[in-house]
């Protein structure tokens, strides 16, 4: 026999709290990592797109100016 007493039911109600805490904890820390990956690759994909926008408008630029300006 151990020295140490049973845990009385308020204890073990008490670790069940306990537990299902850690665990509803973890859960929400998982979700946050999941939605700050998420936005980090909405940011990337906006950069993406906004950097492919000036590219085209760039190259529209060139074209008009080997075309010359029309307003001549």
């Amino acid at each position: 026999m151990s020295d140490e007493p049973e845990p009385s039911d308020d204890e073990e109600e008490l670790r069940e709290a306990l537990e299902r805490e850690r665990f509803r904890r973890q859960r929400a820390e998982n979700r946050v990592e999941l939605h700050e990956k998420r936005l980090e690759q909405l940011e990337k994909r906006r950069r993406e797109k906004i950097r492919e926008f000036f590219d085209d408008v760039v190259e529209g630029l060139d074209v008009d100016d080997e075309a010359g300006d029309p307003r001549e």
